[in-house]
């Protein structure tokens, strides 16, 4: 389920320009010589947060699935991004809202577009449907990988 809704966030984060946005916005946070965009840094901290990580270490779940989400900053170089962004808080902030709100007026256009044709920019489960007891969502991820995500449809573990 974990990699399933970051999958989702960060297709609708390339979808709508978000990563792009937050590339610009803060780029010039970025130290000579960096590998790693201060962008991409924020993003993957936000879908860390997001997916239920709680410290700037927890964006390591993103790190062990390089395929899924491309490379992904060590945790002294998050630590450090963080460090510069926040000695200039009120600039980066203002620089990171701007991003945001320009990938939120993109996605407003997406959506009302895709609800004209029915077709999603993001994967959205194909069919929900109710087996065995369960609730069940069957998912195709952007890379082709097809998969089902569920809940129960009573209670969970059931009685004996």
């Amino acid at each position: 389920m974990f990699q399933a809704r970051a999958v989702v966030l960060v297709e609708a984060a390339r979808a709508w320009g978000l990563d792009r946005g937050l590339s610009q916005a803060v780029g010039r946070w970025r130290r000579l010589g960096a590998r790693h965009d201060p962008g991409k840094v924020v993003l993957d901290r936000a879908v860390a947060l997001v997916v239920g990580g709680d410290c700037l270490a927890d964006i390591a779940v993103l790190r062990s699935e390089p395929r899924v989400f491309g490379p992904v900053a060590s945790d002294p170089t998050v630590s450090c991004t963080i460090t510069t962004l926040s000695a200039d808080a009120p600039l980066a902030l203002a620089a990171i809202r701007t991003a945001r709100a320009a990938a939120r007026c993109s996605s407003s256009t997406t959506l009302s577009r895709w609800s004209s044709r029915r077709s999603s920019p993001v994967p959205l489960p194909a069919a929900v449907t109710e087996e065995h007891g369960w609730r069940l969502g069957r998912i195709v991820d952007p890379f082709g990988r097809e998969g089902e995500i569920g809940h129960p449809t009573g209670s969970w573990p059931p009685d004996r």
